[in-house]
């Protein structure tokens, strides 16, 4: 009783009621303007996209979990999930597992309802956001269209998807060579992790306190923190994208205007 408890992913304030019997509070993220704050374009870093994140070295899953010693009726469960997923990308992962439930014969039904319930449910649901969020991540970063530069930093699985025009340029920290990461690129790409329902992540805010350019894609509280295409720039899918980086790559001044009005709207308010 002694606690107050703040979410900063709205979809989930009901789910932890119902868990807790207690009443949380949203809280979207913010940043911190000690670390993320304009300055000059280092060369090291300049690029006409950047994205900053790591993905699944794993490239078949279903034979990775059966490695693993996964029953039959998980995989399938963990492949039903992820492909739900690919033709609802909107749809909360959640949202999504709950209708397959409701799909099943009933009897199978309660054998996944108790295997809910144990430790190693942590196990399968990491591995289902993962599979989903690797190939969200990929897929958008594959979906820069020559011939614009996509510069890639994060883990080194992103070797295997380098190409001519997506360059990986390994690791990085986050406190002292990210905000310059932000300040360089022509556009900075986000791509919301798998596991968030409503909310957006650390970067929608941290790019916008370097004064960078943002393009990330679309989600459902965006426009109760920023002005959609006046601050930071949506997309809906990879396609459009490829599109909107077509567009505002060509366009620097417009860029330039986009980007420091959320800058502005961060410091007043994030």
């Amino acid at each position: 009783d002694l606690y107050t408890v703040f979410i900063w992913d709205r979809h989930y304030l009901k789910q932890f009621s119902e868990q807790t019997g207690k009443t949380a509070h949203y809280l979207p993220l913010a940043s911190n303007p000690d670390i993320f704050f304009p300055r000059s374009p280092d060369p090291n870093f300049q690029c006409d996209a950047g994205f900053i994140g790591s993905i699944s070295g794993i490239r078949d899953f279903n034979a990775h979990r059966k490695d693993k010693g996964w029953s039959p009726w998980l995989v399938e469960l963990a492949r039903q999930v992820v492909d739900t997923r690919k033709m609802n990308p909107k749809t909360p992962m959640d949202v999504i597992f709950n209708a397959i439930m409701e799909s099943i014969p009933s009897e199978n039904r309660k054998i996944i309802l108790s295997f809910s319930q144990k430790p190693e449910f942590d196990t399968f649901w990491d591995s289902v956001n993962n599979e989903v969020g690797t190939l969200n991540r990929i897929g958008s970063v594959c979906a820069v269209p020559k011939p614009f530069t996509a510069f890639v930093f994060g883990n080194d699985a992103w070797k295997q998807v380098a190409r001519k025009n997506i360059q990986y340029r390994g690791a990085i920290d986050y406190h002292s060579q990210a905000p310059r990461v932000y300040a360089s690129a022509g556009a900075n790409l986000n791509i919301t992790s798998t596991q968030l329902a409503d909310s957006v992540n650390q970067r929608v805010f941290d790019v916008p306190a370097a004064a960078g350019f943002l393009l990330t894609d679309s989600r459902p509280c965006l426009a109760e923190l920023f002005e959609p295409d006046k601050e930071v720039v949506v997309f809906e899918s990879h396609e459009d994208m490829a599109d909107k980086l077509k567009f505002y790559l060509n366009r620097p001044l417009l860029r330039k205007k986009i980007a420091q009005r959320a800058h502005e709207r961060f410091l007043g308010q994030h």
